[in-house]
């Protein structure tokens, strides 16, 4: 889902999830924001994402939601060489 901050995206994925428990199956919802994928040590958000994936592997089905992702991808129309560094072209 993508649309501008404070229109419910989270709201729509945590009922997503009560909705279909509530059929039958329990299941389960993992939230991380865009900032908690990063760190400053070598390994560690991939270590942390990898945890993550393994909870919600164990306790299938399962929803992964990011929130606030779009700080982490590149502006679309930006080149990549360019997004990373914030540059205008």
């Amino acid at each position: 889902m993508k649309s501008c901050t404070g229109t419910g995206k989270t709201l729509v994925a945590r009922a997503l999830a009560a909705t279909a428990s509530k059929a039958g199956t329990k299941v389960s919802f993992f939230m991380r924001k865009g900032a908690d994928v990063l760190s400053k040590w070598v390994g560690e958000a991939e270590r942390q994402l990898r945890l993550l994936f393994e909870e919600a592997q164990k306790a299938q089905p399962s929803i992964i939601f990011f929130d606030e992702i779009d700080g982490l991808a590149p502006v679309s129309g930006i080149p990549r060489n360019f997004a990373h560094l914030g540059r205008h072209h």
